[in-house]
């Protein structure tokens, strides 16, 4: 009986360790193109996030830019107002002494 398994066992294994073994290779190779790709794929990744970090940086220093602006500018439309008060208040003065400022 164990010599009829191994009659039938070995066309089998004939057949199937070829398959198996080619299997193994196509496994391997789609294992090494799936790496390759993986690291091209991490690659383009540090590119990108290096540009948008570049980007960001960038962008923060032009909103600095612009608050310091923005700031500058508050300050002489306070002044600016300061100014047009006091003078209002000078004329107001003046007006009431008979045109003279005191």
């Amino acid at each position: 009986m164990a010599n009829v398994y191994e009659q039938a066992n070995q066309p089998a294994q004939d057949i199937v360790a070829p398959e198996l073994k080619g299997l193994g290779a196509e496994i391997h190779r789609l294992d090494e193109k799936f790496d390759s790709k993986h690291n091209e794929v991490l690659s383009e990744f540090k590119r990108l996030n290096g540009k948008i970090d570049s980007k960001h940086g960038r962008f923060l220093s032009e909103i600095y830019r612009l608050d310091n602006r923005i700031d500058a500018l508050s300050e002489k439309i306070e002044f600016g107002f300061l100014l047009g008060n006091r003078l209002t208040v000078l004329e107001a003065k003046g007006r009431g002494t008979g045109g003279e400022i005191s």
